[in-house]
């Protein structure tokens, strides 16, 4: 499973891109923890409001959303992999 948060209005997966993440089939979650993998950490948030499909689509009451997208995706990576979350960076992916 590689889910690791189902918010209401979002989700927030490993990505399939995170190559040395181990097998979320076989390993447990708690292995997952301070696991050496977490250097490469990469995990991708969506959101479930359509209508939304593109940085494009964004507006200014979108900003909510933004915001408890970032904390209780890094609240859910602290939890999961130990990972302290000033250590985190943020991205937003823009596909032009």
């Amino acid at each position: 499973e590689r889910l690791l948060l189902n918010h209401d209005d979002f989700v927030m997966n490993v990505d399939t891109k995170w190559r040395n993440h181990p097998p979320p089939l076989t390993t447990p979650r708690e292995e997952w923890y301070n696991h050496p993998s977490t250097v490469d950490l990469y995990c991708l948030g969506i959101v479930k409001q359509s209508g939304i499909t593109c940085i494009r689509d964004l507006r200014r009451e979108h900003i909510p959303l933004l915001i408890e997208m970032e904390k209780e995706g890094l609240a859910a990576i602290h939890t999961i992999y130990g990972i302290e979350m000033d250590q985190i960076r943020v991205f937003v992916h823009y596909q032009p």
